[in-house]
């Protein structure tokens, strides 16, 4: 039996980096047979070189498209002065088939005594097979043609990328009629902001396949873009006499091929457009903020001189949806103005946009509308607080190391500023430094605090591994702003 060990030298060039290690030990017999074995508990042991040393510091990703901007920062440490002022240091991009790029070249004066910093555009490349487009960032010192010291980055891809672009959504009222003004929104979404300009075309197509094209212009290059369009006017067709309805039709396209299309049917009520009675809004600011009460009174005034009964729609037009705030049936009577209150919320998701509201009044084959539009100033103060806790399975907090491949309870607490919120989500993300690793959405009830769970598994890392918790808030499928927000991302480190 023996407790006492000599001490053991870890050879420091075995590895690179921070390593998680084990010490086994076996016990052999007089004939070299093993006759027992042990293993130590997990360890992590740091590997630094000696000699000359490149240390780069930069956030790379796993892969990335052509036109991203990669910045590095290089230091290069010398502490028994082995590098000779002839040497100089070379960055270049070094692929998996052994084809390397120059990215930067630094004399021995750019990179001793400070840090130098390089800026790289991921270039697009021509069709390559898979190796040429996979690689890493190498760094060399080099003197006299021989290498006194290097590093290389983690690998990353370069994509190929094809745009792609689609029409995610459309909202247009439901009904109006012939000679009626609509205006909606479009939610454009592409895959780069690299290539040329898509163009959208919008058209009112009739039952029998009549067409008239109302609007063709270009959109720019956003990777998610909202679009408002309108006010457009609904054609009289010239083959059908009183159609039912029309379709409003989205096409999007990119260099003269079809991308993606959408369609909305709106329903026809009532005959042409007429001045027979008058349409005013009382009470309606030209400018609001988010989630703002407006108490807006509705005048309507007849100019037939006999008594007619009518139906009396009003809806908000907004980017964050449309809806029908009220559908009342009246008596108009000429010098009898009738006085409607329409009292409503301004929504969150309609920040830092023009938002319509729209009275139409439909009398029997008669119909004439008014809108009147209105700036929703951005959200300056957060409508919700956020707080995070994570807990193991006996439900006991965990304050921030947790162990690799250990399911955890993510526990997410909200506040918001008042009750009857309507349509929230949350969608919970586990972040690390490069890229998300798991992403949850999740209902909100209209209450005023809301505390929301799940359940994850930490992921089977080999190394110490940082990461920490957001959140984003949506309503109505449309994401809030980050100012919307008031959140302490929660950190944690898995080992």
């Amino acid at each position: 039996e023996s407790s006492q060990f000599p001490p053991l030298i870890i050879p420091p060039d075995i590895a690179e980096g921070v390593e998680r290690c084990v010490l086994q030990i076996r016990l052999m017999n007089e004939d070299g047979i093993e006759i027992a074995e042990g293993t130590s508990k997990p360890f992590y042991v740091g590997f630094v070189k000696r000699g000359p040393q490149v240390v780069f510091d930069w956030d790379l990703k796993s892969s990335y498209i052509p036109g991203e901007l990669v910045v590095g920062h290089i230091v290069v440490s010398d502490r028994n002065n082995a590098i000779g002022p002839s040497a100089r240091m070379v960055v270049d991009y070094l692929s998996e088939s052994g084809k390397a790029m120059d990215i930067e070249t630094f004399q021995y004066e750019e990179f001793m005594k400070r840090s130098a910093t390089f800026q790289w555009r991921i270039p697009r490349p021509d069709i390559a097979p898979q190796v040429e487009r996979v690689g890493a960032i190498r760094v060399r010192v080099i003197e006299r043609g021989d290498v006194v010291t290097s590093v290389e980055s983690d690998r990353f891809s370069i994509d190929q990328v094809t745009t792609r672009v689609n029409l995610d959504s459309m909202r247009v009222p439901q009904r109006s009629h012939i000679g009626g003004k609509i205006s909606g929104w479009l939610r454009i979404r592409r895959n780069t902001e690299q290539g040329d300009p898509a163009f959208l075309t919008l058209a009112f197509v009739f039952p029998d396949d009549e067409e008239y094209v109302v609007l063709r212009q270009a959109v720019k290059q956003s990777k998610n873009l909202s679009l408002a369009f309108g006010p457009l006017t609904i054609p009289a067709p010239k083959k059908t006499a009183n159609p039912k309805s029309v379709k409003l039709v989205a096409v999007l396209s990119y260099i003269g091929l079809e991308m993606d299309s959408r369609s909305t049917t709106i329903d026809l009520v009532g005959g042409p457009s007429s001045d027979f009675a008058r349409i005013n809004f009382i009470g309606l600011p030209s400018f609001t903020v988010p989630d703002q009460m407006l108490q807006v009174t509705i005048q309507v005034e007849s100019d037939l001189r006999e008594t007619i009964d009518c139906v009396l729609s009003v809806g908000l037009e907004s980017i964050a949806g449309n809806s029908i705030l009220i559908e009342r049936n009246i008596n108009l009577e000429l010098g009898k103005p009738r006085m409607i209150p329409v009292p409503f919320r301004v929504p969150l998701g309609a920040e830092m946009s023009t938002a319509h509201l729209k009275a139409v009044l439909m009398c029997g084959s008669m119909s004439c509308e008014n809108s009147q539009r209105f700036k929703v100033k951005a959200i300056e103060k957060p409508f919700f607080k956020i707080g995070f806790s994570i807990r193991n399975e006996a439900g006991e907090e965990i304050p921030g190391l947790v162990a690799r491949l250990t399911p955890v309870e993510i526990v997410v607490d909200v506040e918001s500023a008042r009750e009857d919120l309507q349509g929230l989500k949350i969608n919970l993300r586990v972040m690390s430094r490069r890229e998300i690793i798991k992403e949850f959405d999740i209902p909100l009830s209209n209450q005023k605090k809301n505390t929301v769970s799940v359940k994850w598994l930490t992921p089977p890392i080999d190394i110490v591994t940082g990461y920490f918790l957001e959140a984003e808030i949506s309503q109505h499928a449309r994401p809030l702003p980050h100012r919307a927000i008031e959140m302490v991302k929660k950190q944690f480190t898995v080992y």
